[in-house]
């Protein structure tokens, strides 16, 4: 009996398929997480040529946030839901404030402050002059929110980007 025992124990043909069933798993919990996070990236970096794209249309003179929204939609080549999107508009001018918080009281252009104003996408959003009688600065935001699916769990990405036009 004690030589039957001895001659399975001297035996090393299943030594890789129990080393095998004892490495994968600790294996495929270190690539999962990774797999995910390398995923989280590549989208981020989608959302973020998206987001560029829809301000270079914007830069160069483009006002319709239709055509903003869909050129967005073109470069993510994903469905984007429309809440997920958000296009912001604003006119902004500089205020001069004094070092209580007054408005007007300086003239030290260093102590001014932007004061922005919401405003739709439009050729004429900002038609109205500053106090100054400088023109109004053009101010436009795209914020993106996007959800991505992963294997262990599902996370938010958001890319956001603002730029002055004029």
């Amino acid at each position: 009996m004690k030589q039957l025992f001895r001659k399975y124990l001297d035996r090393k043909d299943g030594a890789i398929a129990v080393e095998t069933a004892l490495v994968t798993p600790i294996l495929i919990a270190i690539l999962l997480p990774a797999l995910d996070v390398g995923h989280q990236i590549y989208t981020m970096q989608k959302m973020n040529k998206a987001t560029d794209s829809g301000i270079e249309y914007v830069v160069l003179g483009g006002r319709d946030e239709a055509i903003m929204r869909n050129i967005i939609q073109d470069s993510f080549g994903e469905q984007i839901t429309p809440e997920s999107l958000n296009i912001s508009a604003y006119c902004g001018c500089l205020a001069p404030f004094d070092e209580d918080g007054n408005e007007g009281a300086n003239t030290n252009p260093y102590a001014s402050v932007y004061v922005k104003t919401s405003t739709q996408l439009s050729d004429d959003m900002c038609a109205n002059v500053c106090t100054d009688g400088a023109d109004a600065k053009e101010l436009i935001e795209v914020s993106f929110d996007h959800w991505v699916k992963g294997t262990l769990r599902d996370k938010q990405v958001r890319s956001r980007l603002q730029t002055r036009v004029k």
